[in-house]
C-alpha cells in the first residue's frame, strides 16, 4: 500500500508515526471508540478520566463502574480483564502474531 507518511504506516489512511502498521489492538480502540468514555478509568475518583493519583482505587470516596467488561482502563494505570482478553485473542487468535497461529492449542473465551 502506498503511502506518504513518515514510516510508511498507516491506519485507516492515518499516520500511525511509528515503524508497524499501526493496526495494535489499543489502536483500533483508539480510532473507533468514544473517546469521552473509554478512557475514563473503571475504579476511581470522580476526577477528570475519573483518576485522581491521591485516590486509588479501593481508598474511600472511590466507586467501581457498573460494567467493566465495557472499559478498557481499571485504575488509570491496569487495563481490565475485558481489555486483557481482546489483547490475549489478538496474539493467541490472530492477526497478531507473527508467525500467526493458524490453528490456536486453545480458545480464549
Amino acid at each position: 500500500m502506498p503511502s506518504n507518511s513518515p514510516y510508511g504506516a498507516t491506519y485507516f489512511n492515518h499516520p500511525a508515526g511509528r515503524l508497524s502498521n499501526g493496526r495494535l489492538i489499543i489502536d483500533f480502540i483508539g480510532f473507533t471508540a468514544d473517546k469521552n468514555e473509554i478512557l475514563k478509568a473503571c475504579c476511581a475518583s470522580n476526577a477528570p478520566y475519573n483518576v485522581d493519583v491521591k485516590k486509588p482505587c479501593g481508598t474511600a470516596g472511590t466507586m467501581v463502574c457498573s460494567d467493566p467488561s465495557k472499559q478498557i482502563n481499571w485504575d488509570g494505570v491496569h487495563f481490565t480483564e475485558a481489555a486483557y482478553r481482546m489483547i490475549a485473542k489478538g496474539l493467541v487468535e490472530g492477526p497478531f502474531a507473527n508467525p500467526s497461529l493458524e490453528t490456536p492449542p486453545f480458545k480464549i473465551a
